[in-house]
């Protein structure tokens, strides 16, 4: 998997061994309350190839 987070808290992932793509939009650099690292983690487990 590979991809980009952006400085204004936009993401772009890229699975190619289980044919997906996500993108996170936002401008939102910080999100109170809210950890984007759980988020990466469940989508890295959900689309484990």
């Amino acid at each position: 998997m590979f991809g980009h987070a952006g400085w204004s808290g936009t993401e772009f992932w890229i699975n190619p061994t289980a044919g997906l793509a996500w993108t996170l939009m936002t401008n939102r650099p910080e999100r109170p309350g809210f950890d984007v690292a759980v988020l990466d983690r469940m989508i890295r487990r959900a689309t484990a190839g």
